[in-house]
Formats: C-alpha cells, sequence, structure tokens
C-alpha cells in the first residue's frame, strides 16, 4: 500500500491575524528518504517570478510502500503550527503579548504516513509539479 506524508509549511495573514501550519521540516526529507521514503515531488510559492499575495507554501511529498494503513518515523521534535495576532499591529492599548502567535501550537515526534493524500496536494489535481518550472521554460533559463 502506498502511503503519503507532507513535509513543509503554510502561512497565511492578514492585516493583524497571521496562521502557520508545519507538517514536518523539509530538512528531515533526508533522514526520512534514508528510512524508505520516496520522493514524489517539491513545490512552493511564491515562485520566481511571482508576488506572494495570497500567502506562502512550501512542502515536500514523500511516499513510501509499506503494510497497514499508517506508518510513524520518528524525527527530533519540531512545532505543529501557530496562530495568533501580531501584537506590532495593534494599537498600543489593545496589545496583548500573550496573544502572540501562540493559539493551536502542537509538538510532534514523528513524521506520520497514511493512505490519503493531503489536502494541499489536492490542489495540484495529481500532477505534482512546481510552477517555478513553468516560469523558467518561459525566458529560457
Amino acid at each position: 500500500m502506498k502511503l503519503y506524508a507532507l513535509l513543509g509549511y503554510e502561512e497565511d495573514w492578514g492585516a493583524k491575524h497571521y496562521r502557520r501550519v508545519t507538517y514536518a521540516p523539509e530538512e528531515f526529507t533526508s533522514l526520512l528518504l534514508n528510512a524508505g521514503a520516496k520522493h514524489e515531488c517539491s513545490c512552493h510559492y511564491p515562485c520566481e517570478g511571482q508576488l506572494g499575495g495570497e500567502g506562502r507554501y512550501s512542502f515536500t511529498l514523500l511516499s513510501l510502500e509499506a503494510e497497514g494503513d499508517r506508518v510513524e518515523i520518528p524525527v527530533p521534535p519540531h512545532r505543529g503550527g501557530r496562530e495568533g495576532y501580531d501584537v506590532s499591529l495593534l494599537d498600543p492599548w489593545e496589545a496583548d503579548p500573550k496573544r502572540n502567535y501562540e493559539v493551536n501550537t502542537t509538538t510532534s515526534e514523528a513524521v506520520v504516513f497514511t493512505p490519503s493524500l493531503p489536502s494541499p496536494c489536492c490542489r495540484c489535481n495529481g500532477e505534482f509539479r512546481c510552477t517555478c518550472n513553468e516560469y523558467f521554460s518561459l525566458f529560457g533559463e
């Protein structure tokens, strides 16, 4: 059975609000490849030559042929996400340092491979490619 895991991050922000989801640091890619995972694709936004007005993301999708429907590979502890308010953008009378990026944070010590394709990769409709390649082919670089 083919299992999938996503490494990387996705972040978005508004005028005062900030949200970052970390699936697992991409630095763990070589560690997981040594454990038997296979690299499926890497993509990021904004790409070279694009403006990043809709948030940012950088993903590496790995797969693993394994028995069962869930495999966990241990990795060093890492933060799983952050959400909160940037107090530097608030009126000084409203600023509360406790609200600064500390809502819904988790810590994990493993990367979990599951049979379902992670939702960020479903946006690619199974093509799994980075648009940077299109940019470079347009400009002959």
